[in-house]
């Protein structure tokens, strides 16, 4: 198993977090990925969290994205581990023990939607121990809440329905916060802050809307011969590792692909690769590697844009990127799509970029409508233009 710092928490916290490898079975049936929270002091797992985590990831169904596990088992070890540090007995939880967390996180400057997932996932953990008797009691009040339908068919459903949730999660906003778009200027002011091999993340990121974990997972074998994709603008590379291991495409511009292989045939991976050879070891197909030849891991990737963009004085996330590169696209399409010598194949631009986007729910590629509205204007028109077409 591997252990990995927590986003909110450093590494000296005495709850760590462990994974699960392809060794860890059930059933017979493996779970690689599986979070496991271990005290650091006597190396023993805390039994009622771990198990919590492994019924979502085996028994509960909803959570088979291995993306979603770490999201949990950050958020529950950060209020374990805060619980710790005021001598709190999490395993008697009350309502002022989870308000007090939560009004530490937001006065830490976490978003609202941050600390409501933050303390959604401590209750659903709480309410979860509560009903298989792992604690006495829980303290927490609940109130009805009405679930308002959604969606193009909102219209014609004539359902109400009510749901409970505890009084102590706050508020959620609908449309808080439109997804942070890159202009042109501020692209270039990023890659121009980033190493040469970050740069090329970026680049794959900001041009066909690739996640972290996405495009860590890309190997060398995944791209086109030479004959494949010279005479095209643009080639499809099918992903092997995607957000709930769902299958999907990329769909890469090829003056991009040949900055890939430049990357791994004479520049950075190639350093990497001989220096590696140098000390007897060898190393695997990614295109992306590390410094000492191991494969390029997503926090790191994370991590060293964040450095970039504070640098800059400038705020947003890695992420960003792909939102930019949704708000991007979909302009491009509908003004495509609009235009008189725009091709008449009668396509939706919204349900394109659904796919592009490899979005479950077309409600998630909804909300890039407003965005473009509200950055692509045409006062601003001088922000949107795509990598192809300089």
């Amino acid at each position: 198993m591997t252990a990995e710092p927590s986003q909110f928490r450093d590494a000296t916290s005495r709850i760590g977090i462990y994974w699960t490898d392809e060794r860890f079975r059930i059933d017979g049936l493996s779970y690689p990925g599986i979070p496991m929270l271990v005290d650091r002091r006597t190396m023993r797992h805390l039994l009622v969290p771990t198990e919590w985590l492994v019924d979502l990831a085996v028994v509960d169904g909803r959570a088979q994205s291995p993306l979603t596990w770490r999201t949990y088992a950050y958020g529950l070890r950060d209020f374990l581990a805060f619980s710790d540090d005021h001598g709190w007995d999490w395993s008697a939880p009350t309502e002022a023990m989870i308000a007090t967390y939560s009004n530490h996180l937001a006065q830490s400057g976490r978003k609202r939607n941050t600390v409501n997932r933050a303390v959604t996932i401590i209750c659903k953990f709480y309410e979860w121990a509560h009903a298989r008797k792992f604690i006495r009691t829980l303290d927490l009040r609940y109130e009805a809440v009405r679930m308002t339908q959604h969606g193009f068919l909102a219209h014609i459903v004539d359902e109400t329905k009510l749901s409970a949730r505890a009084v102590v999660i706050p508020r959620h906003r609908r449309n808080e916060r439109l997804p942070r778009f890159f202009t042109k200027a501020e692209q270039e002011r990023i890659i121009e802050a980033l190493s040469p091999r970050d740069q090329l993340i970026a680049l794959w990121a900001v041009n066909t809307g690739a996640r972290e974990h996405e495009i860590c997972a890309l190997r060398v074998a995944q791209l086109p011969s030479d004959a494949s994709y010279a005479s095209r603008r643009r080639v499809r590379v099918p992903l092997t590792k995607t957000k709930g291991n769902a299958p999907g495409d990329l769909w890469v511009s090829s003056w991009l692909i040949d900055r890939t292989f430049q990357h791994v045939s004479f520049f950075g991976r190639r350093r990497v690769m001989r220096a590696s050879e140098q000390r007897g070891k060898s190393i695997p197909d990614n295109i992306f590697l590390g410094r000492w030849g191991t494969p390029l891991k997503p926090d790191s990737v994370y991590n060293n844009f964040k450095a970039a963009i504070r640098t800059l004085s400038m705020d947003g996330t890695f992420h960003d990127l792909r939102h930019t590169f949704a708000i991007t696209m979909l302009d491009a399409l509908m003004r495509r799509a609009a235009s008189a010598d725009g091709p008449k194949d009668g396509r939706n631009p919204l349900l394109t970029l659904q796919k592009l986007m490899r979005h479950a729910s077309i409600q998630t590629t909804m909300k890039y409508l407003t965005a473009r509205e509200f950055y692509l204007t045409e006062i601003d028109s001088e922000h949107w233009e795509l990598p192809d077409e300089e």
